[in-house]
């Protein structure tokens, strides 16, 4: 088995491109840079989230399509700690950044910062959750409507409480709902859920990460599982799947992906007696139902190798996949590979990274079906740098793309480096008081009217909306207190008032009716003196 050893050059960056070779290091020697995220934006450049300085805060890097740097920026907070977190960037270029925060006056909860397309802070919002002690996010995904998905992890020191949520902000900040997944209350025997990624498929969402699940023949000793979590289009549970209860399957869930429209592949590790794993190929369909699963032993990888277990996977074509594996020598030496497998967990190539390499990972498929991995990389003894490189579907080191792109046009100026002060981050307290789901929905359904002034005796009287976003085809008519209609006016979407003229219109009582798609969704009444 080859080994790698990358010669470090000192600076705060250094991009080596070793003879043309992607390959790049993010870091400033003596201190920690630990890799957090990676995305491929809307330019061809990449967006990496780090942190800086033994969790003072977060960094925040534009690169080019070639990894190397155009822009960094630092969040910080005075007296705060801010944990790495993750990163998505919607249509606008606006780039939302889920982080971890600690200290005081914010407790140890997770946060959420909206950048503009020019990179300066749009707000910033800590989202605590005071059932527990702590919590953080896992994952955060921007929708088509711009407003964010934050998948959360809650944990308290009296054990056992519901642990996955996902929070719903909209694009201005606002936690609109809050609702948990793979509950005790609908699953008893479950313990210490834990959600790693959420990724959309059509119009449903899948999370999968781990729990603690009982055999059927003794629900008091509870063991690791991998664990996925399906949910509809409007974020109702629909089912819930720890794998390999009657298998005895030990492991996590670290990745999935659709091989058909009914069939999903998830990955991760299965724990073995000793200190020792195996990648896992796990394959389930969208009603939650095991179909099977394959392992990839350590053994058909190399002698020296102790454990093996892949971290995210890629489609290469309809039979081969490439997956990130961790892969590691007598318990001591650990580092980043790839392999490429088919669905029976053959390995058909492989190929291993610098040891040293380990942490968090990200393996994204480029927008010329390129593969690019961001991860860690341990300088010294202690202390990480951020390694970013680029391979084909053989796994051979690509050369620096030859093109040159037109990189942030969605910002009038050229982005500047700097650092962006969060310590006026808003603190949310109410947060017991968020609607979940169910409840959120079910009131877009209509659409509340309000009138004004009321009773009226002037010329005009204005009819203000809500939810008007939500509906289609939409009618405000004017009834009097006989039904008779006396006037009627197209509402568009989004519209939030409008006015009408009652100069001719008799004293009495009046009744506003809204319609949407012909059916009533809302009314009100009000007095014309």
């Amino acid at each position: 088995m080859r080994k790698y050893f990358l010669a470090l050059i000192i600076g705060f960056y250094y991009c080596n491109s070793f003879g043309q070779r992607w390959e790049t290091i993010y870091g400033n020697p003596g201190t920690d840079e630990a890799f957090s995220d990676l995305i491929e934006t809307y330019d061809h450049g990449y967006l990496i989230c780090s942190f800086f300085e033994v969790n003072n805060g977060c960094w925040l890097i534009k690169t080019d399509v070639n990894g190397s740097m155009i822009w960094e920026k630092f969040l910080t907070w005075q007296d705060v700690s801010i944990f790495g977190g993750f990163v998505d960037q919607d249509c606008m270029g606006n780039i939302y950044l889920s982080s971890v925060v600690y200290g005081d006056p914010t407790g140890y909860w997770p946060m959420i910062t909206k950048l503009d397309s020019c990179g300066e802070k749009a707000w910033c919002r800590v989202f605590p959750n005071y059932d527990y002690e702590l919590g953080w996010y896992n994952d955060v995904m921007v929708l088509e409507n711009q407003d964010i998905i934050a998948l959360a992890y809650f944990d308290t020191s009296a054990g056992n409480f519901d642990q996955v949520f996902l929070d719903y902000i909209d694009s201005d900040g606002n936690l609109l709902w809050r609702q948990v997944y793979a509950s005790q209350e609908n699953y008893p025997y479950i313990r210490s859920t834990g959600g790693d990624e959420i990724k959309k498929y059509g119009s449903k969402y899948l999370i999968h990460g781990h729990c603690y699940y009982p055999y059927p023949s003794n629900p008091t000793h509870v063991f690791l599982r991998p664990l996925f979590i399906m949910i509809d289009s409007l974020f109702n549970e629909l089912w819930i799947l720890p794998f390999g209860i009657n298998d005895s399957i030990h492991g996590e869930a670290f990745g999935t992906t659709q091989l058909s429209d009914t069939v999903f592949l998830g990955v991760g590790m299965r724990r073995l007696p000793g200190y020792s794993e195996h990648s896992l190929l796990i394959y389930f369909d969208d009603k939650g139902n095991e179909l099977g699963y394959a392992e990839i032993p350590n053994d058909s990888i190399g002698s020296e190798i102790s454990q093996n277990y892949m971290n995210d996977i890629e489609r290469i074509n309809d039979s081969l996949f490439i997956g990130l594996t961790t892969f590691g020598i007598d318990n001591e030496d650990f580092f980043w590979g790839e392999l490429i497998v088919d669905t029976s967990g053959m390995i058909y190539k492989q190929d291993f990274r610098p040891v040293g390499t380990n942490g968090r990972s990200k393996l994204v498929k480029t927008f010329d079906n390129k593969y690019v991995v961001g991860t860690g990389l341990i300088e010294g003894k202690t202390d990480w740098d951020i390694y970013m490189y680029k391979i084909n579907e053989a796994l051979e080191q690509d050369t620096l793309y030859p093109v040159n792109y037109t990189y942030d046009s969605l910002c009038p100026h050229q982005i500047q480096s700097g650092t962006i002060d969060i310590s006026d981050c808003m603190i949310i307290t109410n947060v017991s008081e968020t609607p979940t789901p169910s409840e959120y929905y079910s009131g877009l359904k209509t659409i509340p009217i309000k009138a004004y002034p009321n009773p009226i005796n002037g010329n005009e009287i204005t009819f203000e909306f809500e939810n008007t976003e939500h509906h289609l085809n939409m009618e405000l008519r004017i009834y009097n207190i006989f039904g008779s209609e006396i006037s009627k006016q197209k509402i568009y979407y989004s519209q939030l008032a409008t006015e009408m003229n009652i100069t001719t219109w008799p004293a009495g009582m009046y009744l506003a009716v809204i319609f949407s798609n012909g059916g009533v969704v809302g009314k009100s009444k009000f007095v014309v003196e």
